[in-house]
């Protein structure tokens, strides 16, 4: 209503219109005026009242029926900017996949292998990725590339040793757990390179593990509609079992895997081949 009220051109005829029934219903008043004087009678000016009346009565409404159109207009407007709010906010939900362990991450898409399965090059960034689980799943993964902390970075090394144990170590515990760390990194990178895939360290905190699958850039520099990603956080003093993981299908979070894709693409630069 009030930017309805805004337009001048509204106004000015909203008072010519108020006035002039006003003056209509005053000419239909015979004490109001001398017709005598005006030299017409008294039917004349009735007529004229009557004319400037149904003329004003007929400007309003046009005037009233302009303010419902504008008014429907602004509203349709309103309801489809909150209709594509609606939308994006399911867009953005939809893609997404929150699991507060990896048991129930298990339970929904299975093993690593399972994940994988029907992917090409697989991408994943680690902290150093048991023995355990390479041998069981690796050789049936079609990973391409892989990052792993740098054996030798014992700052990054100790830190992850103590966010996986919750407990005080004393220096001598500290060191043989660095030392058992080191001998897995290069274990795992040892075991992933006989798989056929390119394995380099990296000397720097890794905040999360990440995974991408269908890696490669299609027509038009966009990736598969299958291609995903999962993000596994690394929580403190929580063993890596009870650690919850994000996953990102690119079908409907192309923004998000892109980001992810070129946040490897980073680090895997700054990386160092083991055969260096």
């Amino acid at each position: 209503m009030r930017e309805f009220f805004k337009d001048t051109k509204t106004i000015i005829l909203g008072v010519v219109g108020v006035i002039g029934i006003l003056v209509s219903i005053g000419f239909n008043i015979k004490d109001a005026i001398e017709v005598g004087q005006m030299g017409l009678p008294t039917p004349a000016w009735t007529a004229i009242g009557l004319i400037v009346f149904f003329v004003c009565f007929f400007a309003l409404l046009y005037l009233w029926r302009k303010h419902m159109l504008l008014y429907q207009s602004t509203t349709q407007a309103t309801d489809m900017n909150m209709s594509d709010a609606t939308q994006n906010k399911k867009k953005q939900s939809k893609g997404l996949g929150v699991y507060t362990n990896r048991a129930n991450l298990r339970n929904e898409r299975g093993e690593l292998s399972n994940e994988l399965k029907g992917h090409e090059r697989v991408w994943a960034i680690w902290h150093e990725c048991r023995i355990a689980t390479l041998k069981q799943e690796v050789q049936k993964c079609n990973i391409e590339k892989v990052i792993l902390t740098h054996p030798l970075d014992n700052y990054m090394i100790a830190h992850f040793v103590n966010m996986a144990i919750d407990k005080p170590l004393t220096i001598n515990d500290m060191k043989q757990e660095i030392r058992l760390k080191t001998n897995e990194i290069k274990h795992t990178a040892k075991h992933i390179k006989g798989t056929g895939a390119e394995v380099r360290y990296y000397k720097g905190p890794i905040s999360c593990t990440l995974i991408l699958a269908d890696t490669m850039r299609l027509e038009g520099n966009k990736f598969s509609e299958k291609a995903w990603a999962r993000i596994e956080t690394g929580i403190p003093f929580q063993d890596t079992d009870n650690r919850p993981n994000i996953v990102i299908m690119n079908q409907y979070q192309p923004e998000l895997f892109e980001v992810l894709r070129k946040h490897f693409d980073l680090i895997w630069d700054k990386s160092i081949s083991i055969n260096e």
